[in-house]
């Protein structure tokens, strides 16, 4: 997509150029105005790879609790499935042999 629009720039600019290639220079152009309007005097500069190392290490600490929660509400959902199923089973209800849906419970 740059070299389009390196290519269209070289062109001076040309029509025919523009209209080869409309959407890529469209595209290109939106990209921009995104990055500048979003980009402030002092934040111009992508931050660099320890900072993102940093970052990265951070938002992993805060993850792995939430993480040990996940895995228990699917556990949790997961058994209530079972019960669900089993409850079904013991009660006669459907005589279907396609897998259970639980959408309807709560964990």
């Amino acid at each position: 997509m740059r070299k389009t629009c390196e290519r269209y720039k070289a062109s001076k600019f040309d029509r025919d150029t523009f209209e080869a290639s409309n959407a890529y220079i469209t595209l290109h152009k939106a990209a921009k105005k995104y990055f500048n309007e979003h980009s402030s005097a002092k934040n111009s500069r992508l931050s660099s790879i320890s900072q993102l190392k940093e970052q990265w290490a951070l938002l992993e600490k805060q993850r792995h609790p939430l993480y040990s929660e996940y895995k228990e509400a699917n556990q949790k959902f997961k058994d209530l499935c079972t019960e669900k199923s089993n409850v079904s089973r013991l009660l006669g209800a459907e005589q279907n042999r396609e897998r259970p849906r639980c959408a309807g419970i709560e964990i």
